[in-house]
Order: structure tokens, then sequence, then C-alpha cells
């Protein structure tokens, strides 16, 4: 959803912008925060406290380095790129981790 954002500025007229773009950003932070419930349950039972705690501050510190690495990214990709061009490009590369993990361990949802 996170790549249909900017897509109305190419498809629709402009006074249809602002409504589609807000749509298309509602359904995108739909998937984020559902996402965390099935995982953390999935870790909490699966794990022992402290390899929880590790697992944890892992994904903390990852997270923390991926919002580091696109705060200083955007500002290239933003004025090399366009807006446009720039988020769908990063829902795209959002899609193919996706697809990529999924084909790569389709057993993790089904344990």
């Amino acid at each position: 959803a996170l790549a249909v954002v900017p897509l109305p500025f190419w498809l629709l007229p402009q006074a249809a912008w602002l409504p589609s773009m807000m749509a298309a950003a509602f359904v995108s932070g739909l998937g984020g925060p559902m996402f965390f419930i099935p995982m953390m349950t999935f870790l909490q039972t699966r794990l022992e406290g402290a390899e929880l705690a590790s697992i944890i501050r892992l994904r903390l510190a990852l997270t923390a380095a991926a919002m580091m690495a696109g705060a200083g990214l955007g500002a290239l990709l933003f004025g090399g790129l366009g807006a446009a061009v720039t988020v769908v490009m990063a829902g795209g590369l959002i899609a193919l981790v996706g697809a990529w993990g999924s084909l790569w361990h389709p057993d993790v949802g089904n344990s």
C-alpha cells in the first residue's frame, strides 16, 4: 500500500490527489501494528527469557539503524529522484523483502 500513495499524481485528476493519498496511507498504516502481535506471541512462546531479551534488543537496534539509514538516504533520493519515485521504490523494496521472506521461510507462519 505504501507504493500506492504517490500513484494518484500520475493517474488521477488533481482534485482526487489528497483523498486518494490519504486512503492509501491509511491502508498502508494498518499492516504495521497488526504484524507485531503474532510476532511477539511467537517469540514469547518459543524463547526463554535471556534469548527473548537478546532478540528484542537486536530488533530494536536494527530498527534504529534502519531509521537512520532511511533518514540519511531519504534526502539524497528525494532530491535526486523526486518524492513520488522514492516512495514507489520504498514500497517496492518492502514488498520484495516480504515476498523473499515468504518464499525463503514459508513454514514460519504455520508453526
